[in-house]
């Protein structure tokens, strides 16, 4: 591989961090909804390239990345929180409720849905840790996800990755199942399905041609 296909290869977009030909970030979907979305990211993951989190900067516009972690920073609750929106946690643990439990109020209002991403020993240290957390309601996705290519293998159907998790929560918080709320959520896990793809491809595991992005590229000419 000569030198020039090196740096072009390595070269990567600063946004979906993916390599700069296969940047995603014009085909991103940008969804404005009522639910507004916190991201807390152990820094340890916030570095990672498996992560996913960091996604949410191109499929959604209510939201804030916050990193955990960090020497001398400590996360208020004016850092994590958004005025007049009643928060939930989305984690499946600590007497969690699911998604639908939620008063129809509240969602109608918009909640602000705390996602922590990082590994589960991870999140549980976050939410043990954080002081402002330490009394937010916890919540778990309702249903499972849709079969689809994933970046990781999971044995089980409940694990799945932040962004996954954030779009399906993101679902069932604002749609139902009208025409409308099933668009949106078709865009939205293509979009993912289309990062996936890269992944997997970036790793060997599947050719260019049969990515998602490809197909969707091949479509625009």
């Amino acid at each position: 591989m000569s030198e020039n296909v090196k740096t072009e290869y390595w070269s990567r977009c600063i946004l979906c961090r993916l390599p700069a030909k296969w940047c995603i970030c014009t085909l991103a979907p940008k969804i404005e909804a009522k639910t507004k979305i916190t991201l807390l990211v152990h820094q340890i993951e916030w570095r990672k390239a498996s992560n996913t989190g960091h996604m949410i900067r191109n499929a959604f516009t209510d939201y804030r990345i916050l990193v955990q972690g960090r020497p001398h920073i400590q996360l208020s609750s004016e850092d994590i929180f958004w005025n007049n929106h009643p928060a939930y946690i989305l984690y499946p643990g600590r007497g969690a409720i699911t998604i639908d439990q939620i008063p129809d109020a509240e969602r109608a209002r918009g909640i602000n849905l705390i996602v922590p991403d990082g590994s589960w020993g991870q999140s549980s240290s976050m939410l043990k840790r954080m002081r402002p957390l330490q009394s937010t309601k916890t919540v778990m996705l309702s249903d499972a996800a849709p079969q689809h290519r994933r970046q990781r293998i999971n044995t089980s159907p409940e694990r799945m990755s932040t962004l996954e998790a954030i779009i399906l929560a993101f679902h069932q918080l604002e749609g139902n199942s009208s025409e409308e709320s099933n668009s949106m959520l078709n865009e939205l896990m293509h979009f993912y399905q289309m990062y996936a793809d890269c992944m997997l491809m970036m790793r060997g595991k599947m050719k260019v041609g049969e990515t998602t992005l490809a197909f969707n590229r091949k479509g625009e000419e």
